[in-house]
């Protein structure tokens, strides 16, 4: 846990890492969250990264995390499934959602980063403006207060611009209105 998780996320091990890597230019093996990595890897334990067993694994690890975030500083961050064949995007669904930055809401308002961790990490470090998330759970108190805009009223909540809201203002600019006389 200690490795993936903390609040703020900028705290955390990984995002660190992340960011020591590749705007700081700190090889791999400095960072803590590399040497914490093979420090459990040696203590004994079966797998620890993203299943990675061996040194190995760990270094083959970190230049996938650089050829995504190549990728990501020509293309911007594209959701998993964009980067799929047509064909396949409906194939294996829940599959395909592990790679997806992943997102739930709490009764707020606020967004819990669930998955994906590694490509939001990236996306930040680049400065990327928008990422595409998919929205998994939303709280039912933040239900209410969707619904509540949806008819109309105005919530007591400071949530201009919320990435969970632009559904209903896209029909909320369609909606009642006619089309020329």
């Amino acid at each position: 846990m200690d490795l993936f998780y903390a609040n703020p996320i900028e705290e955390g091990l990984l995002y660190r890492a992340i960011e020591s890597h590749f705007v700081d230019g700190r090889p791999w093996a400095e960072t803590r969250f590399i040497q914490r990595v093979l420090e459990y890897l040696d203590d004994g334990r079966d797998s620890v990264w993203r299943d990675c067993s061996s040194r190995e694994d760990v270094f083959a690890r970190c230049r996938r995390l650089e050829e995504i975030y190549r990728s990501m500083r020509r293309h911007g961050c594209l959701s998993y499934r964009e980067l799929l064949p047509p064909a396949q995007r409906e194939m294996r669904f829940l599959r395909h959602m592990e790679h997806e930055i992943v997102v739930d809401i709490g009764r707020d308002g606020e967004l819990l980063l669930v998955s994906g961790k590694h490509r939001y990490y990236l996306a930040r470090t680049l400065g990327l403006d928008e990422i595409p998330v998919t929205f998994l759970v939303r709280h039912a108190q933040w239900m209410e207060t969707r619904r509540a805009i949806a008819h109309g009223e105005d919530p007591d909540l400071p949530i201009e611009d919320h990435p969970d809201l632009r559904d209903l203002e896209a029909s909320e600019s369609t909606s009642g209105h006619e089309g020329p006389s």
